[in-house]
């Protein structure tokens, strides 16, 4: 039996303990209730998913405040019961595309998005920016873009959907949709950007697909004129054809194309 004296004294205690764990982390709602991941949204967000081999769910998402935002991370834990963050990733300040994505690479995690800083001198400025992270709560943000933004029409903050996939050596693909749809390969700069749907209009959505055993690289696409589709074309080893899957007219959604 724990002494009268010493009740008061554990009762600060645990409540001091509860109160550390629940800044960091807060449990899921009881079965039969839904627990809100990120903060309010609108109905273009895309999220970033990415699964870690710990079974952890971790999402990257995008907190809109004034012209720009803040991206963040949070974490699902594997049995879904317990919810942390958010951890900030990368603020700007006069604009923040809120279609988002991120990879379980090698180490830990790595987010891509972009946005405006607010100075045209800044390296990132409109570009697809790139941070890594062990476990999804400290972020470093590197230096250089995943973008080159010189052939494409626009730059990629204003872009309709982002996507990010690892190749088999290592390396990434990305891509972003109008104004100025794009692809690039690599995390340079330097490296040129390529434009996959000429003058198609309202080209949005994009996601990449890479086979797990030649490595051929695919990017899939919706687009808008006279019809909404879906698109797709090899874009590695060889840029090949635009083509349609059977059935793709008047098939498209608002969200990432899936494909693997």
């Amino acid at each position: 039996m724990i002494p009268h004296a010493l009740k008061p004294l554990l009762v600060a205690v645990i409540a001091a303990l509860l109160l550390s764990i629940s800044a960091a982390q807060s449990l899921a709602g009881v079965p039969g209730t839904w627990t809100q991941v990120t903060g309010p949204q609108d109905n273009t967000t895309e999220v970033g998913l990415a699964r870690t081999g710990d079974g952890t769910l971790h999402v990257l998402w995008a907190a809109k405040s004034g012209l720009g935002g803040t991206v963040n991370h949070s974490a699902i834990s594997a049995n879904a019961k317990t919810l942390s963050g958010p951890n900030a990733v990368y603020s700007y300040k006069d604009a923040l595309n809120n279609r988002l994505s991120l990879l379980a690479v090698p180490g830990g995690l790595r987010a891509f998005f972009a946005g405006l800083v607010g100075s045209e001198a800044e390296p990132l400025q409109g570009r697809l920016a790139t941070a890594t992270s062990a476990d999804g709560t400290a972020w470093a943000v590197q230096p250089d873009s995943a973008s080159n933004n010189t052939t494409s029409k626009s730059s990629v903050y204003a872009g309709a959907g982002t996507a990010a996939a690892t190749r088999l050596d290592g390396s990434f693909a990305t891509a972003w949709g109008d104004a100025g749809s794009g692809y690039h390969f690599g995390l340079a700069s330097t490296d040129p950007d390529t434009d996959y749907a000429g003058s198609a209009c309202c080209v949005y959505a994009p996601g990449i697909g890479v086979d797990s055993v030649s490595g051929e690289t695919v990017l899939a696409w919706q687009f808008l004129q006279a019809t909404n589709g879906t698109a797709y074309q090899t874009i590695w080893p060889a840029r090949g054809g635009i083509t349609q899957p059977p059935g793709a007219n008047n098939a498209g959604t608002s969200t990432r194309t899936a494909i693997t």
